[in-house]
């Protein structure tokens, strides 16, 4: 992990454990913007590391299929998993809890986090996560309908909405199956998606 990033994450974990400060929904979208963007930069910077910086850039397509490579690759699944269950279990509660949790469930199971080894088992389960974690947002959903508030109502559409995304993302590689990492865009995408809505999450944008 790359000084930047360790100095930006020390920042984050003070902000989000900081009770008596209130930050405005600006500053909140500012932070985690540039959270995540430090997040996907130390993915492609995993990612070739990984390859020893052998990648031949002929054309755009190349660009986007080396992101989709990077950002769904295990060097960078680990440090990011482990990061988002500290949170989600020391820092969160409720319905945040559960949203946390479900994000956090969709990136274990990264069908392409392998570079193409053991694709399809990986398909499966991560179908079944995305299966589960719709059941359990419904579920939710339908029991708490009565006191769910404004905010809770924008977490879960804006989860509704990634979740659309990541089916998406596990569609795409049947209709597009090379380059690799062109195949995985969507997913990729929705990983991108699902952090800076996690970030936000854990330092109150929707409290």
């Amino acid at each position: 992990m790359d000084p930047s990033t360790i100095v930006l994450l020390y920042a984050f974990i003070k902000i989000a454990r900081s009770k008596s400060v209130n930050f405005s929904k600006k500053t909140i979208v500012n932070t985690t913007t540039l959270i995540t963007w430090s997040e996907v930069s130390m993915a492609i910077f995993l990612k070739s590391l990984a390859i020893n910086g052998e990648f031949i850039f002929s054309g755009i397509i190349d660009y986007f299929s080396y992101f989709g490579a990077s950002v769904t690759y295990i060097l960078f699944l680990i440090p990011m998993v482990s990061e988002m269950i500290f949170f989600v279990f020391y820092n969160l509660s409720g319905i945040k809890r559960l949203i946390g949790s479900l994000l956090l469930l969709m990136q274990v199971a990264d069908p392409a986090m392998f570079n193409g080894y053991l694709e399809i088992p990986l398909l499966i389960a991560y179908s079944i996560i995305m299966f589960a974690v719709l059941y359990l947002l419904v579920s939710y959903v339908y029991k708490h309908r009565q006191s769910l508030n404004l905010n809770a109502h924008k977490m879960i559409k804006y989860t509704i909405i990634l979740i659309s995304i990541s089916v998406a993302g596990i569609i795409e590689p049947f209709i597009i199956t090379e380059p690799f990492g062109l195949s995985w865009l969507l997913l990729a995408v929705s990983m991108v998606i699902s952090m800076f809505l996690y970030f936000q999450i854990v330092l109150g944008y929707f409290d």
